[in-house]
């Protein structure tokens, strides 16, 4: 049904979260492409995706082959610069997606220096309890006005088999729904969640080096390339990507360099997460499900069948020193700032 509705999009998504938009759509999107192999999201879901569960594995790879055979059956429907679905790319679009807030905390750390930071989300939800309604029953509100994207408009749909039975909304191009309710209980997500993400201000040389613990350490760099559509035809433009111990740079002056660190940076597990959510059948399950740790920072809200009720604040949050100021760009020079 998804492929039906929008393969366009699934197509799309797929081709940004590898890093490879400009060449579809031109030099707009080349800073895009820029972050995305900055954020490794290709690379560690393709990485990673043997350490997934093997019933999510199954689950991703039946989806893509229903992709597969659409395309197969239509081909007319694929354009020439979309990349043939692969069950990584599921995972990769995942992984995009919850990086998009704490990269977006972070820039607004950074942004105390002067730098931009991305706009932000916001959403509604609430919760009546079985024992407060007049049917007797849990009543549930799921509000997300986010940003007209491609991933940000869901798509509603029904999944059962087995043992799963959620109706609900999922992002678009994945098989898993991330709001919606079973026959026992309702899940909601709002923005909101903690701060999951810091900046580190480097102080660096000439050498391209950067001070830890008072020794000049030397910062890693990445050679890429970004292939970009132009009227001529595909060309290729050279990136450096820069990183120290902490993460990748991403802004640069002439005697120190800040840089992005999420909770998220290695994580690809939120797939298997929302399995083990789907899965529960008391609140009990739904707590272990969340104790995984992968969603990204939200106010998640649950309801069900039995008269609970549950709030949560989620997101991998920090352990960090109480001797700094984490809302804004703090020492990278010294190992009393890392994260414990």
């Amino acid at each position: 049904a998804q492929a039906e509705d929008r393969i366009d999009d699934i197509l799309m998504l797929y081709t940004i979260v590898q890093g490879k938009a400009a060449r579809a759509f031109g030099p707009d999107w080349v800073q895009k492409d820029y972050e995305t192999i900055l954020a490794k999201h290709a690379k560690l879901a393709k990485e990673q995706y043997p350490s997934l569960s093997p019933r999510v594995r199954r689950i991703i790879e039946f989806y893509t082959r229903g992709l597969l055979d659409y395309l197969k059956e239509n081909p007319s429907t694929k354009p020439e610069w979309a990349p043939m679905p692969r069950p990584y790319h599921v995972v990769a679009l995942y992984r995009a997606f919850i990086w998009d807030l704490p990269w977006g905390q972070a820039r607004g750390d950074l942004k105390r220096t002067g730098s931009h930071v991305s706009e932000g989300r916001g959403a509604n939800q609430w919760v009546v309890s079985s024992s407060r309604s007049a049917e007797g029953g849990a009543i549930a509100l799921i509000d997300p006005p986010l940003t007209w994207t491609p991933a940000n408009r869901f798509y509603e749909s029904h999944f059962h088999g087995g043992d799963i039975n959620f109706y609900g909304f999922s992002i678009v191009g994945t098989p898993l729904m991330v709001l919606g309710h079973t026959d026992i209980f309702s899940i909601a997500a709002t923005t909101g969640g903690p701060d999951c993400a810091d900046i580190y201000e480097e102080q660096i040389n000439q050498n391209n080096q950067y001070k830890y613990d008072g020794a000049w350490l030397n910062i890693q760099k990445e050679d890429v390339e970004i292939e970009v559509r132009t009227q001529s035809g595909i060309v290729k433009e050279k990136h450096t990507i820069e990183r120290t111990h902490h993460g990748p740079i991403i802004k640069r002056m002439p005697d120190r360099a800040f840089v992005v660190k999420t909770a998220y940076d290695q994580q690809v597990g939120f797939v298997d997460q929302l399995l083990d959510i789907l899965l529960s059948t008391n609140i009990g399950d739904f707590l272990n499900a969340l104790s995984a740790n992968q969603l990204l920072p939200q106010n998640i809200m649950y309801a069900d069948i039995y008269g609970n009720s549950f709030y949560l604040r989620a997101g991998r949050v920090p352990i960090r020193s109480l001797d700094y100021d984490w809302n804004q760009p703090f020492p990278g020079w010294t190992s009393k700032t890392e994260w414990q």
